[in-house]
């Protein structure tokens, strides 16, 4: 599921190791690109055009955006 935005944060400024802290932002820079991909399936889904096509996991992308940004107690 990967980090919240204020976690990745933290992790990157507590690792101290440079091979840790590249894994670290390898592996969520992967993560947030598939995440992207999601958000911008989304947007497609939501053009008027596309309005036959059903959702999948894309369809709550918006508020794992919200959970990555605010932390998931953040979010109400």
């Amino acid at each position: 599921a990967g980090l919240c935005l204020a976690h990745l944060r933290r992790a990157l400024e507590l690792t101290r190791s440079e091979s840790a802290f590249e894994t670290l932002v390898t592996l969520e820079r992967e993560r947030l690109t598939a995440f992207l991909a999601e958000l911008d399936e989304f947007l497609r889904k939501n053009d008027y055009r596309f309005r036959d096509e059903g959702f999948g996991p894309e369809g709550n992308s918006w508020r794992r955006a919200i959970a990555w940004i605010v932390g998931q107690e953040g979010m109400r």
